[in-house]
């Protein structure tokens, strides 16, 4: 199979595992931080976003474009998407468009055209990057600002100096990266030490050039936070804890094995296309910065003793993705003069790729439906439960239908930012838990949303009188409990 024929196969399958991911996450319900970033900063106005950060929410510079964006698109309330999510899950869809090119050019540029097609396939079924791209918060944007800072490190690299191009790019992803989500502090960290180690002493120039861009994006950023830097800086998430923990080796395992979701088929293809390049070969000096810019950030927290939610990680997708493609391309070349070994090669990872992907869309739905039917609420890079199984307007709007739109529901145990608003937004009267007693001596019928429903019924089997079942049989959350006197 030719290489014009692999790449036609390669980007016609990308445009359809896009299309796989709008379909899938385009419409998602909003959920809990996702409203509370709405509510609190978006909606509030320019200056609520560039001065308020009293929670970690508040992904700024993203946070700014969401403004401007639902100024465009004359959205005028949260209500409006709650009823309509799309609205504005498109913006971050169409940065998730510019991260797909961008990592396609990288590709491209290091590679070969194939190559930048590879890289797509494996950020497109890397499954965290479609569950993280349309969501509303910087996800999105820091994926995309990261393709930026390798793309000016790349270049660096490739001319051993700076040119103007570089140096914008150098500064304006540090800036935006940093202003979206400090903790990308860690990745901008880390692609200056690789860029310092990769260049070496006989480069200095070049190197304090580099680092002179960097560092301007940085003292930008800084600026604009100087007026809350104090509730920047003392957020629990980036407090400082006892080095050298299980928990940090425990934090790269679980992001490694998430991102690879089940293609490990696709890891001998690495140690080849490594092994394939040369000590000094501009491609073994590209997968050193790709591979350190995705290491040295666990690095620094497993010195500093600091432990990151998961989703810290995102902003290392398209990282990982073109490792993959650029060792995977490495490792095929070696083939391409044995006849059509190196098409049958690319057409079985490929085939990995997408199997893995299908699969693991399915084991994340019976995941979910089996931790949600033990109590439990699972929230990482894979599986969470305000995904694939979270349908707050279907439940209630059922609740509306079949109780009656004077109805009161009782609330227990839910988000503080998602469920009763909703809740209001709907006109749904709506009690807290305490008042279950009361109601349970005044009603016949009582309604109850719960975020542990079978535990709730389990505990109310012992009430004498009473019997309880489940509005709908779909497990998903919210899940509305009916109660009725016998």
């Amino acid at each position: 199979m030719s290489n014009k024929s692999l790449l036609r196969l390669f980007l016609s399958v990308s445009l359809l595992l896009f299309a796989d991911m709008v379909w899938t996450h385009g419409n998602d319900a909003l959920w809990n931080d996702e409203i509370y970033t709405l509510r609190n900063f978006v909606f509030k106005g320019l200056p609520g976003v560039l001065w308020d950060y009293h929670v970690p929410n508040n992904h700024i510079l993203s946070n700014v474009f969401h403004w401007l964006w639902i100024h465009l698109t004359g959205v005028t309330d949260l209500g409006q998407l709650l009823d309509e999510a799309w609205r504005i899950r498109i913006w971050p869809g169409l940065l998730a468009i510019a991260t797909i090119y961008m990592v396609y050019d990288l590709g491209r540029r290091a590679i070969h055209s194939l190559g930048g097609a590879i890289a797509v396939v494996v950020l497109l079924t890397t499954l965290a990057f479609g569950n993280f791209a349309l969501q509303v918060r910087g996800y999105s944007l820091s994926m995309l600002l990261i393709t930026g800072l390798v793309y000016g490190s790349f270049r660096v690299l490739s001319a051993r100096a700076t040119d103007r191009v570089s140096i914008a790019a150098l500064a304006l992803s540090v800036f935006g990266l940093l202003y979206t989500i400090p903790s990308n502090l860690y990745v901008i960290a880390a692609a200056g030490i690789m860029l310092a180690v990769l260049l070496g002493k006989s480069n200095k120039k070049t190197v304090l050039i580099a680092f002179a861009a960097m560092g301007g994006g940085a003292l930008a950023a800084v600026a604009l936070y100087l007026p809350m830097l104090d509730q920047v800086t003392g957020n629990e998430y980036i407090a400082a804890g006892r080095s050298f923990r299980k928990e940090h080796l425990d934090l790269l395992k679980t992001t490694l094995e998430h991102f690879l979701n089940w293609r490990f088929l696709l890891l001998p293809l690495l140690v080849f296309g490594w092994r394939s390049t040369r000590k000094g070969d501009l491609l073994r000096q590209q997968l050193a910065l790709l591979a350190g810019i995705f290491l040295v950030p666990f690095a620094f927290s497993l010195v500093r003793g600091d432990t990151p939610p998961l989703r810290t990680y995102t902003v290392l997708i398209p990282v990982f993705a073109l490792f993959i493609a650029l060792t995977w391309s490495a490792a095929v070349r070696r083939w391409e003069s044995r006849g059509n070994w190196a098409g049958w090669v690319h057409i079985g990872g490929l085939l990995v790729c997408v199997v893995s992907y299908w699969y693991g869309k399915q084991e994340i739905v019976s995941h979910l439906e089996t931790t949600m039917s033990t109590f439990r609420y699972d929230q990482d890079l894979n599986y969470n439960y305000y995904q694939y199984r979270y349908a707050p307007n279907e439940e209630f709007d059922l609740f509306k239908q079949r109780a009656g739109a004077q109805a009161t529901l009782i609330l227990q145990r839910s988000e503080d930012h998602d469920l009763p608003v909703y809740l209001a937004h709907k006109g749904i009267a709506f009690l807290p838990a305490d008042s279950i007693e009361v109601m349970m001596n005044k009603e016949k019928t009582l309604y109850f949303s719960t975020r542990f429903p079978q535990d709730f019924i389990k505990k109310m089997e012992n009430m004498p009188g009473w019997k309880f079942d489940f509005l709908q049989p779909e497990a998903r959350y919210p899940r509305i409990v009916i109660g009725r006197r016998e």
